[in-house]
């Protein structure tokens, strides 16, 4: 039997006990259904500012690395800890981008009297750029599509989430 036609519960098992094409097709299985909890979750504040494709990366490389400490509770159990990590890393890059946009937004009274002149500061962009307005518009495109594929019940556990 192929990796592919396995269940989640002997994917997860095979993968770890080392096995790389149960970890391959496991992870390859619930990239698909993590990408858009990521996108979900990132919020409209968050989108402009990081990528959920980068989120979910993060969230399964960090997945791999426990997968030995991970125990199998049930068939959601798995999708469960891997929604737990992308929030995890949401909440983490939120915080790094709080963070470094407080450190920019600092300015140094004697850096200005140094150079004798005061710095100029542009004022930044209130409204996202056209571009950002169209990848949000697609991303939430995808997610419409994709909460509309999903069977009635699962539709309004996400929707009441």
């Amino acid at each position: 039997m192929s990796a592919a036609e396995l269940p989640t519960v002997e994917l997860v098992r095979r993968a770890q006990l080392g096995e790389s094409e149960a970890r391959e097709e496991l992870f390859a299985r619930y990239a698909a259904r993590v990408l858009p909890i990521a996108r979900v979750r990132l919020g409209a504040r968050l989108r402009g500012a990081l990528e959920s494709t980068d989120i979910l990366q993060e969230a399964l490389l960090e997945a791999l690395r426990g997968l030995e400490r991970f125990q199998m509770t049930g068939e959601s159990s798995l999708i469960r800890w891997l929604a737990t990590l992308v929030d995890h890393r949401i909440t983490a890059r939120a915080s790094y981008l709080g963070a470094a946009k407080r450190a920019s937004s600092a300015v140094s009274l004697d850096d200005e009297t140094r150079s004798g002149t005061l710095l100029a500061h542009e004022p930044r962009a209130t409204t996202p750029s056209p571009s950002a307005e169209l990848q949000a518009c697609e991303r939430d495109g995808a997610v419409q599509a994709a909460l509309a594929e999903l069977p009635e019940l699962y539709r309004e556990i996400v929707l009441l989430r």
